[in-house]
């Protein structure tokens, strides 16, 4: 078959011919009409202060280095980050807790608000303070609001600027994230529980585990939806209405153990030696041939199970491991508020900042009173440092 046409005697000409054979005339290809490259032309410049990602791992690519600091890949061909149409943005998360009966550091891989967390080491349930939440909800929502490359983060205010006391602008420039480490203790139910959440977070976006683009985001209520638009994969994730008490500013979370649309296997005992046994939440019939995965798919009925790390490391003595799990923010952050002296960002709140309020009332009172309030208290000192001197006609 022919590679091109004449486009006048319409005569069959081989790929590489650049003139009709017969009649002489010129002939282009599809190819000859596509824009050509210059082999000498710069590589195109990403726009100043454009917030880019980690090809690997999704969290923010500093301008300034060449490895990501979160998971150790390279950043030679970072993405753009996408804005969302609901100018929310995503912060990826990784928590963990200190045992109280072993010590170690236990991955904490999603946000838990029952009031007990189970170590993924040695396996125990303990009592764990609720309310550590709140300042680990509040740091990623910093986090991801007054991270750079911009001096003033995502939220600049049109008349107060922060650019000299942002301590999160370095984040997007050489700094991948920030850490929160919290100690003391509280007490629950009459029992002293000690504090030790630590979360590191980092602005970001979740990419697609098959393409490794970033996915498609959407919040509707407590729901997060998530959606390739390339290879269509979808996932759902459901929060704790709780969690949006704890932090004003949070539209939703995106875990593995939050998935909505993905159940958990069960986890059964079987046969006299009391061997355990997973089941298929759909049929319920015995799953074989589990692996060290955090899925697996039902041999009858096709049902996509989510393995839990508790129940990893119970039946294979799986080394726990930190997920990153993805925080849902909008709006600006309390820390901005803070930073910015004022409690909201109305013009009347920013008069704390600006300027300091006038004295309501009348132009004459407010000059009697500033005249005879000073002259008052001159008198009374002169009375009491010369009292023994004033003439009798005064007294």
């Amino acid at each position: 078959m022919p590679d091109k046409t004449c486009p006048s005697c319409h005569r069959e000409l081989p790929a590489h011919a650049a003139f009709c054979l017969g009649c002489g005339a010129e002939v282009r290809g599809e190819e000859d009409d596509r824009p050509t490259e210059d082999p000498d032309a710069p590589p195109a410049e990403t726009p100043a202060n454009a917030r880019q990602l980690c090809p690997t791992c999704g969290v923010t690519a500093p301008e300034e280095r060449r490895s990501c600091e979160w998971c150790e890949g390279t950043l030679d061909r970072p993405l753009d980050d996408p804005t969302l149409d609901d100018d929310s943005y995503p912060v990826a998360v990784r928590c963990h807790f200190q045992c109280r009966s072993c010590g170690h550091m236990s991955p904490l891989n999603q946000l838990d608000l029952d009031g007990t967390v189970r170590c993924l080491r040695c396996g125990l349930d303990q009592v764990f303070d609720v309310g550590s939440w709140t300042a680990a909800l509040r740091h990623a929502h910093g986090v991801g609001d007054l991270a750079g490359p911009a001096p003033e983060g995502r939220h600049p205010h049109p008349r107060v600027s922060i650019a000299g006391d942002n301590p999160l602008a370095s984040i997007g420039r050489y700094r991948t994230g920030a850490r929160l480490s919290q100690t003391g203790t509280s007490v629950e139910d009459g029992m002293v529980v000690p504090r030790s959440l630590r979360i590191d977070a980092s602005p970001g976006h979740p990419l697609c585990p098959d393409c490794g683009i970033p996915v498609e985001l959407q919040a509707t209520g407590g729901t997060v939806s998530t959606r390739c638009g390339r290879c269509g994969e979808s996932a759902s994730y459901e929060v704790d209405p709780r969690a949006r008490r704890l932090c004003p500013g949070l539209r939703g979370v995106a875990a593995e153990a939050a998935r909505g649309d993905r159940p958990r296997v069960r986890l059964a005992e079987a046969g006299p030696e009391g061997a355990s046994v997973i089941r298929c939440p759909g049929c319920g019939a015995a799953m074989a041939g589990i692996g060290d995965a955090p899925t697996v798919t039902c041999e009858f009925c096709q049902t996509v199970a989510r393995v839990p790390g508790q129940v990893r490391h119970e039946l294979f003595d799986h080394e726990p491991d930190a997920e990153t799990w993805w925080l849902l923010f909008q709006g600006p952050s309390n820390r901005r508020r803070e930073i910015e002296g004022c409690d909201d960002l109305a013009d009347e709140a920013l008069g704390k900042v600006e300027a300091p309020p006038m004295v309501k009332g009348p132009l004459l009172f407010r000059l009697v009173l500033g005249t005879l309030v000073p002259l008052a208290a001159l008198i009374g000192t002169f009375i009491l440092l010369w009292g023994t001197r004033i003439p009798s006609w005064l007294m």
